[in-house]
């Protein structure tokens, strides 16, 4: 290896034999007992069980399994704030499935936060910690008495009072979580195109929060690793959460690790669907895709898409696809990804509202609408988040429906007046406080 100058792992001779070898084993092992666990339980106690494992930050190695599993558990790779992309990513990576997210006690935000919860401080932070892996279709874990690890030396015990709070809110008003299918945009993500790139990108970040006098501004937006390595898919999640758009990600199988069972159903009822960089699809997704454009359906591809086969030309040429290239060794794309992206987003969008300080998630089901509105504006002298004068927002599709509004118990709910524009409704709120929830009904 020094002879040849090559890096360890990536660079090592047979490393990504060996990965794969290891994913086809670990597989092939957990089904065994998950497999058994369920046959046992059902034999010796008549019981059906349910199993769930570690999946850690939903590394590729773990997808070949999560269909022997009911509930998947995540540990973060950097526990920040305002990371909507990643917990939309593992409620799509489980579909239909709990997902409970474990927060990282070295990187990220924690250590900081631990330090000013135990000085009486950070309550509002401490909040929207919890808040956001719900509102954005996951769960958070809580951290009570978790061990902070070797060199911090200290474990979390967050104030009882504090977490109550905010879990007797999610558990009395489950029916405003509903987990269901977005009426916005559904994002793929290729399995063969990224299980590579995904399991060498970089990582880290431990002892990044001691950069930020206002631990709030520790945000996936303003920790850049310097180890990351551009990943189209994880560019275009991220900028269309930071714009508050409305998204699910799909994952399609590989047809190897994981046989493909992806079906055009998983498609229906979503007006766009976007395609980065998936240069490899299965013959059955190629035919599901072409299918969706001719149908109507709306397809915006980023960079290659099925190399070596005519699927580009055929869905452009339906008229219902756009197609933007990765140029420039693969940076700079992200402008005319946007550009094309809000051309063909925001006539359809379930909900506009382009306001920074904010972040927005809507959940559709038989009885009406809910749009989750969490507030960013943490000021750090005045230890909280500062009411919002004003905010406006436009909600699609809720004309003529009754709206009230549902905020914690430790808020006021902010004033509000409804202007309907044809069969939408623009919503202003006045001093909207760290949570509000819009439930049209």
């Amino acid at each position: 290896l020094k002879q040849t100058g090559s890096s360890y792992p990536e660079g090592a001779p047979f490393y990504r034999d060996y990965w794969e070898f290891q994913v086809r084993r670990v597989r092939e092992y957990f089904g065994e007992l998950a497999d058994f666990a369920r046959q046992y339980g059902r034999e010796k106690y008549g019981r059906d069980i349910q199993v769930s494992g570690n999946f850690y930050n939903m590394q590729p190695a773990y997808y070949p399994i999560e269909n022997k599993v009911d509930i998947v558990v995540t540990e973060m790779d950097h526990t920040l704030f305002r990371q909507p992309y990643y917990y939309r990513f593992c409620a799509g990576f489980a579909p239909g499935k709990p997902v409970i997210i474990a927060e990282n006690p070295y990187g990220g935000i924690i250590p900081k936060l631990l330090t000013m919860l135990d000085e009486g401080k950070g309550y509002d932070l401490y909040r929207i910690f919890l808040l956001e892996a719900s509102v954005y279709g996951c769960n958070m874990s809580i951290p009570y008495g978790g061990w902070m690890g070797n060199t911090i030396k200290d474990s979390f015990w967050a104030p009882r009072k504090l977490t109550a709070d905010v879990q007797d809110f999610l558990y009395e008003n489950e029916q405003l979580y509903p987990r269901t299918r977005s009426k916005g945009a559904a994002v793929l993500y290729s399995y063969g195109s990224y299980y590579w790139r995904d399991s060498n990108k970089g990582s880290g970040a431990n002892g990044m929060q001691d950069s930020y006098d206002n631990l709030m501004d520790a945000t996936s937006v303003a920790w850049v690793d310097p180890d990351l390595k551009p990943v189209p898919f994880w560019d275009v999640i991220r900028s269309m959460s930071d714009c508050n758009a409305q998204y699910d990600t799909l994952m399609l199988p590989d047809g190897d690790f994981r046989p493909d069972d992806f079906t055009a159903e998983r498609l229906a009822g979503y007006p766009l669907v976007i395609v980065p960089d998936d240069y490899v699809l299965t013959e059955n997704q190629q035919k599901i895709l072409l299918d969706y454009a001719k149908d109507g359906g709306k397809v915006l591809a980023l960079g290659r898409l099925a190399d070596g086969t005519g699927l580009l030309k055929n869905l452009l040429a339906t008229g219902n696809t756009v197609h933007v290239p990765i140029e420039d060794a693969g940076t700079g794309y992200m402008d005319d990804f946007l550009k094309a992206f809000h051309a063909m987003y925001d006539p359809i969008a379930p909900v506009l509202c382009n306001d920074g300080r904010i972040g927005v998630q809507r959940f559709d089901d038989e009885n009406g609408a809910c749009v989750h509105i969490l507030n960013y504006q943490y000021d750090a002298a005045a230890d909280c988040i500062q009411p919002m004068e004003e905010l406006e927002i436009l909600v699609r599709d809720t004309a003529g429906k009754k709206l009230t509004l549902a905020v914690p118990g430790w808020q006021t709910a902010p004033e509000y007046t409804e202007e309907p524009v044809g069969n939408d409704v623009r919503i202003t709120l006045k001093q909207a406080g760290l949570y509000t929830v819009l439930v049209f009904s």
